[in-house]
Parts: structure tokens; C-alpha cells; sequence
């Protein structure tokens, strides 16, 4: 009789062995699935962002030159110009940075509505972005 029980215990702790190995093959293919996801969704964000960032240096680089350009007429106009020339050289300054600070308003707003159909409403990464818009 002792050793029934002892085949049936073997025979329980086998099924229990068995149904926890494949727990854990199940929660393994699970987490792989998981975890192919999130590098891809990085990835894109990544992409994505990377462009936006390099489209904003771009605008900065082109107020940093025109500041540049700014100063120098300014300098040459000090000598040489009259007031109404130094204004309009302002204007002038003025008018264009006004327009690359309307193109990055508009890449961002641009870049916020694609996170938003990528992402998500309520994704981090849309949350990121608002803050930098804001």
C-alpha cells in the first residue's frame, strides 16, 4: 500500500513539475512577444523624435546666423547708414526670426499630432512632446 501512495505522490509531483515548466515557457514566449514590441515602439520614437530634433537645431542654427549677420550690418551701418537704415535692417532681423519661430511652432504642432495617431492620446511620449510645445 506504501508504495501506491508513493507512485501517486511521484505521479502528482510530476503533473505539478510539469504544468510549472510550462508556466514558465508560456510567461517566457510572453515576455519575448512583450519585449519585441517595446524596442520596435523605442525605434520609431527614436526615428521619429530624431528627425524633429535635428529640424529644430536646423532653425536654431539659422536664428544663431542671422543674429551674426545682424550684428555685422549694424556694425557697418554705425559708419555708414542712416536711422531709417538701421530700422529697417531691425525689421528685416525681426521679420525672419519671427518665420523660423512660426516654422517650429508649426513642427511641433505637426510632430505632436503624429505622436498622437502613433502613440497614442496618452502615451509618454506624447506627454514628452507637450511639454516641449508648451
Amino acid at each position: 500500500m506504501s508504495s501506491v501512495i508513493l507512485i501517486a505522490r511521484n505521479n502528482i509531483a510530476m503533473d505539478n513539475w510539469k504544468h510549472s515548466e510550462q508556466e514558465k515557457e508560456s510567461k517566457k514566449k510572453r515576455g519575448k512577444t512583450i519585449m519585441a514590441k517595446q524596442p520596435e515602439s523605442k525605434v520609431k520614437f527614436s526615428v521619429f523624435n530624431e528627425e524633429f530634433n535635428k529640424a529644430i537645431k536646423d532653425m536654431s542654427a539659422n536664428i544663431t546666423m542671422l543674429n551674426k549677420e545682424f550684428k555685422l550690418e549694424q556694425e557697418q551701418l554705425k559708419r555708414t547708414g542712416s536711422e531709417q537704415d538701421k530700422l529697417e535692417s531691425s525689421l528685416k532681423k525681426l521679420s525672419s526670426e519671427h518665420d523660423i519661430a512660426k516654422q517650429k511652432v508649426s513642427l511641433a504642432e505637426k510632430q505632436l499630432s503624429e505622436a498622437k495617431t502613433m502613440y497614442g492620446e496618452n502615451s509618454t511620449e506624447v506627454n514628452t512632446l507637450q511639454k516641449k510645445v508648451a
